[in-house]
């Protein structure tokens, strides 16, 4: 008996060491964005490498160029880096170069989410003229019909005539790709 319950000790033993080492292989995902935690690591370093670019950057096609790396890789990535970059766009204390280039990417992501966070950068008159076309572009490479009603909305509530302008534009694009 005294045996019996010596091995069954060392077996829980070694069956609770076993659990733990494969948790620790595996992370587990991070719920707020539903990527891995080293993967969400990347995408913040990514994220930081892009906005040191933007701060010492002149113009936008520069900052294009030299983050071309960082882009395909996020890209690549697909849809779990959405609600980072969204969280980027909207974070006005960040650089406007950061979060048009962040807008400009969410265009390639082809995520529903993505849709009312960049309608309301078009509808936002606070917002850096710049980012709210690029916002705008970024709806119309999505593609996505679900877009057009907003957009609708969008050229109500926008002041500006060139904006209005190129809202239409996009709409009429987008239903035209139905």
């Amino acid at each position: 008996m005294k045996r019996f319950i010596i091995y069954s000790i060392i077996l829980i033993s070694f069956l609770v060491g076993c659990y733990r080492m494969s948790k620790e292989i595996t992370p587990p995902p991070s719920p707020e964005f539903g990527i891995d935690v080293k993967t969400e690591k990347r995408v913040r370093e990514y994220l930081s490498e892009v906005e040191r670019i933007c701060q010492n950057g002149s113009d936008i096609e520069s900052i294009e160029e030299l983050t071309m790396s960082q882009s395909a890789r996020l890209i690549d990535l697909g849809k779990a880096v959405s609600p980072i970059l969204v969280g980027v766009v909207q974070d006005k204390t960040k650089n406007w170069k950061l979060r048009y280039w962040a807008c400009d990417l969410l265009g390639y992501i082809d995520d529903e989410n993505d849709i009312l966070p960049l309608v309301a950068i078009v509808e936002d008159s606070e917002e850096e003229e710049k980012v709210r076309f690029c916002a705008l572009r970024a709806l119309a490479k999505m593609g996505n019909q679900e877009a057009i009603e907003y957009l609708k909305t969008s050229q109500e509530i926008v002041e500006e005539d060139a904006l209005k302008e190129e809202i239409l534009k996009v709409i009429e694009k987008l239903e035209t790709t139905e």
